[in-house]
């Protein structure tokens, strides 16, 4: 349960962290094909 409410409590603050996700997926595909 305290797994699931985790992943809700991120999927409901979303917003927030998909900018942040997918700067560190640039990031790490820029580091990674270098």
């Amino acid at each position: 349960m305290s797994l699931m409410q985790r992943v809700k409590c991120v999927v409901t603050d979303s917003h927030f962290l998909i900018p942040f996700v997918v700067l560190l997926f640039g990031i790490g595909l820029l580091v990674a094909l270098h």
